[in-house]
């Protein structure tokens, strides 16, 4: 059995390995093709230090990232004739895309921000979600080692920066919005109506836009690839529960339900029989989370009728 070969953190610096975890970039003609290898060709001193600078090269990207797109919205709020307008459409194409709303069947997806394409890839999206699964929601402490050395992808942005600026930018714009004009709190609901954004054929199952998102947010979170019958499952019953309000329509059967999962969300035939009512409770948690933030949706643009 041949004898590992060890690297050195000057190595995987200079280019001349990479590790096989990094979707790097790179032209043939102008770098020269990388060696790819594993953690087992460094020895554990050369492995900190690489993971230590893998840490520091995604966390200056990430606050170059946020500093541009801040400084990109502090302006248009400042020229601005609305901004609660401005900051209601912005939240809700960024809150489109963190819950999975922009999906196209065609296997692009559209985003709000600016500064770089329209679009994103499936490959793309697909890992934008999974780290959002695995250190927003599950909790896990990040990693790094997809992260190239500068020799390769310096100006790419990648999945897991992109999500994690979509997610700052979210808590950052409103409360940039609520600091500066507390007032318009209550004009900003009003371009948050639901009505504003009619249902597409299709999500007609849905009562409203905002139950169209909690199916969203319900999917990215509690449906996985080796159970994904079991997790629309718990979403179609969680979403007919009269204590909420029937999110999906109340007279909407289960093979109508299975019909929208395999024409609008691209999912293997499902039969109707095997939505059996399910609970469990390493989901009951992030169920919860999604559940709030359905009823916060709906309270920021329902009032109740004092005259009643």
């Amino acid at each position: 059995m041949p004898e590992t070969k060890i690297y050195t953190y000057e190595d995987w610096k200079t280019g001349k390995v990479a590790l096989t975890y990094c979707n790097i970039e790179f032209h043939p003609d102008e770098v020269t093709p990388p060696l790819f290898v594993s953690w087992d060709n460094f020895e554990q001193k050369e492995k900190r230090k690489i993971q230590k600078e893998q840490e520091h090269i995604f966390k200056h990207a990430l606050n170059k990232q946020i500093e541009i797109h801040t400084v990109d919205f502090i302006n248009k709020y400042t020229d601005s004739k609305s901004t609660s307008e401005l900051t209601a459409s912005t939240l809700r194409s960024l809150n489109a895309i963190y819950t999975g709303a922009y999906r196209y069947e065609v296997g692009i997806y559209s985003s709000p921000i600016n500064h770089d394409h329209k679009m994103f890839d499936d490959w793309y999206y697909s890992d934008m979600m999974e780290y959002k699964r695995l250190y927003f929601i599950e909790g896990l402490k990040p990693n790094y080692d997809n992260v190239p050395c500068l020799h390769y992808d310096e100006n790419k942005i990648s999945p897991s920066i992109k999500i994690s600026l979509i997610k700052y930018m979210i808590g950052w714009i409103t409360a940039y919005d609520l600091k500066h004009n507390p007032s318009n709190k209550e004009e900003r609901k009003l371009y948050l109506n639901a009505e504003e954004e009619p249902l597409k054929p299709g999500w007609d199952i849905f009562s409203s836009p905002q139950a169209r998102d909690l199916f969203l947010d319900l999917e990215s979170k509690v449906v996985v690839k080796v159970e994904y019958e079991a997790g629309y499952s718990l979403i179609f019953h969680t979403m007919q529960d009269r204590k909420l309000g029937y999110p999906i329509e109340k007279n909407v059967k289960q093979s109508t339900y299975c019909d929208f999962l395999h024409e609008h969300r691209d999912q293997p035939p499902i039969h109707p029989p095997k939505l059996k009512k399910v609970n469990p409770k390493r989901k009951k948690h992030l169920v919860e989370e999604c559940v709030k933030t359905y009823f916060n949706a709906i309270s920021s643009y329902t009032e109740p009728n004092k005259e009643e």
